[in-house]
């Protein structure tokens, strides 16, 4: 597994052609896409429904507040599938360390104390 990347089992994928890992790759983030969309058009639906419905132990919660948040958190799904959907395509990477400098500063520090320099 790498450094800020989802969660997934790739085992049998890595072990597939780079061309197929691609292909695997794009139609994932498409699906995810689709998936958030579906979620937010029944969102919708679901909020309309549930107009002035307040939480039961606390009413001056309205349920449709955590519809909304839910709706946020699909919308951010559905960006975040689209962008690494089109990094595939580009053939970038789908995750970068962002600790690259200090693990290579951190790597020569231990090798010059190994060389007693």
């Amino acid at each position: 597994m790498t450094e800020g990347a989802d969660i997934a089992v790739d085992m049998v994928v890595n072990m597939l052609p780079q061309g197929v890992q691609r292909a695997i790759g794009f139609l994932v983030n498409i699906l995810t896409a689709v998936f958030s969309v579906l979620c937010i058009r029944s969102l919708v639906t679901f909020t309309g429904s549930n107009q002035g419905v307040t939480a039961v132990s606390m009413v001056w919660i309205k349920m449709n507040w955590l519809y909304y948040a839910f709706m946020f958190s699909f919308a951010c799904m559905f960006v975040v599938s689209l962008i690494k959907a089109a990094a595939v395509i580009a053939g970038k990477p789908q995750t970068m360390d962002i600790n690259a400098k200090a693990k290579g500063e951190a790597l020569q520090e231990e090798k010059e104390v190994d060389l007693g320099i």
